[in-house]
């Protein structure tokens, strides 16, 4: 009985093909830990044609003997794509009878867990394993491999080709039709997912959380991330740019705050997402924090300038009543030139804010007489159909719940599904307890945790001034001035507050605070 591995270097990220601060060359390190899982006699290595040839020259400086591995060049990265490329390769040997499916971007596996699945694999005959409860990164999966062949089929499917391949790949074709399958699940004995650590070289973010915890394991995992939890703060994923101040639509959930009239300067914008890129490497970047950002003139270009970093993403949010056709098509011209993103992620997000089914409802939330809300909300739904159409899968339709129109969410769920469009039901903001209440339940976690805000996300008002967080709606909690300031140094005051929170010290806007636990990208 004999096994191989596929190892996943599809567009892998340049920091897996680079020593991290660690010493470590991730695509090395999980080379040899996959030609040491157990029974593993031969290595599939899955290239796009990009990596190719970093990937030929790496392999020179790694001892795989005894071991045979063969490197495949994909021109596409689908599910049905890597099940072919799997079970063509189990094809050219008979003994080949499981296979380790991982990324080869991952330097913390552990071979004492891998062994510890694999075993529960062989005794209860599964053709489907995977761990359960740990970070991520720390395990491959294992198929059957004449499994690899069926789900090359089923990934056949339409659903399965349109959308781009997801790191829980074979899981997502699984569970297409799972009650067929065999499957196992060892499930770690302290579960951390909600933290969302994934142990992996995929970018700048998580090539230090790597660097930082190059020791962890199965055994050690928990302790080590509980006792290190400042090493936790690394970099934003999440930028929030005011490009315009001004709240054009105004909303009972939305704070009545003195409204400047100042846009953020197009070249400080342009110069602005440029020092984003060069911070973060990789983030989505949203053009609003409260304002309306149709209003913006020339918005394409900042798009156009967003998108020219294959990294980088753009969310709009908006109540969809101030584009125009011509902006619209200008935007969707430089989103069809732009080129597909390197880390899964879709160029453009859209939510446009509705929160409403009928007309008499949407004048409620929105502060308008019935007759200009029956106009506006039929506009805002159109827009939303409309972009669905241009930017499929892009466009969100959001509902704000509260006490005033609960009874329309489920009727706005269901009628934004039968028009295929995603729907967000976002929960209620008080902006620490400026506005009344209107909560319809308190979703908060019976143990508080810090703030993903701040640990995530960054707010850069018009000025270029950079509040605590969206929260901070009055200017009271200033980190620093993105226009003048490195992001190191407004990370460092925000990292301040961040260890406060580790102690469960929560002054000034977050004790009173209901949206640390919310998340954004």
């Amino acid at each position: 009985m004999k096994s191989f591995s596929v190892l996943c270097a599809y567009n892998i990220s340049e920091y897996a093909l680079i020593k991290n601060d660690a010493g470590i060359t991730p695509f090395l390190k999980v080379c040899t830990d996959a030609a040491a899982f157990p029974n593993c006699g031969k290595l599939l290595i899955l290239a796009s044609p990009d990596n190719k040839e970093k990937i030929s020259s790496l392999l020179k400086l790694v001892n795989l003997n005894p071991l045979e591995y063969r490197l495949t060049v994909l021109n596409d990265f689908k599910p049905h794509t890597v099940f072919s490329a799997a079970y063509r390769f189990a094809e050219t040997d008979t003994e080949l009878e499981h296979a380790f499916f991982l990324y080869a971007d991952l330097p913390c596996i552990d071979l004492k867990l891998t062994e510890k699945l694999f075993e529960n694999h062989i005794e209860y005959r599964a053709e489907y394993s995977f761990v359960d409860g740990y970070p991520e990164g720390l395990a491959p999966e294992i198929l059957a491999s004449g499994l690899c062949k069926i789900l090359a089929e089923v990934s056949k499917d339409k659903t399965c080709q349109d959308f781009d391949i997801e790191r829980n790949f074979i899981f997502e074709t699984i569970k297409k039709d799972i009650n067929n399958y065999d499957i196992e699940t060892l499930i770690a004995p302290a579960d951390l997912r909600h933290l969302r650590l994934r142990f992996a070289s995929d970018t700048k973010r998580n090539s230090l959380l790597c660097s930082r915890f190059s020791k962890i394991n199965s055994e050690n995992y928990s302790d080590l991330i509980l006792q290190n939890t400042e090493a936790l703060f690394t970099l934003p994923a999440y930028y929030s740019l005011e490009l315009v101040p001004q709240i054009e639509t105004a909303s009972i959930y939305k704070p009545r705050i003195p409204q400047e009239k100042t846009l953020m300067q197009k070249e400080k914008a342009l110069s602005l997402i440029e020092k984003i890129a060069n911070y973060s490497d990789d983030a989505v970047i949203s053009l609003s924090i409260l304002g309306e950002p149709s209003l913006y003139p020339g918005i394409e270009e900042i798009i156009e300038k967003i998108l020219s970093y294959p990294k980088l993403s753009v969310l709009i949010e908006t109540s969809g009543l101030h584009w125009t056709e011509a902006v619209t098509k200008k935007i969707q011209a430089v989103v069809s030139s732009s080129s597909p993103r390197k880390n899964s992620m879709k160029s453009i997000y859209w939510i446009v804010c509705i929160d409403a089914v009928s007309s008499l409802m949407y004048a409620k939330i929105h502060s308008l007489k019935e007759d200009e809300a029956n106009i506006k909300l039929k506009q805002a739904v159109t827009f939303t159909d409309t972009l669905n159409k241009i930017f499929p899968d892009s466009v969100f339709a959001q509902i704000v719940r509260m006490n005033e129109n609960e009874i329309e969410t489920e009727p706005f769920y269901r009628f934004w599904k039968d028009l295929n469009v995603n729907v967000i039901i976002q929960k209620f903001d008080t902006f620490c307890n400026v506005l009344e209440d209107k909560r319809v339940a308190d979703l908060s976690p019976l143990d508080r945790n810090p703030c993903w805000h701040i640990k995530r996300d960054m707010y850069i008002l018009s000025d270029g001034s950079v509040p605590l967080c969206k929260e901070d709606i009055y200017r009271k909690n200033i980190l620093g001035n993105a226009f003048t300031d490195s992001f190191d140094s407004i990370r460092a005051n925000a990292f301040k507050i961040y260890k406060e929170h580790l102690t469960c010290k929560y002054g000034g806007l977050c004790e009173f605070c209901d949206e640390y636990y919310t998340y954004n990208f």
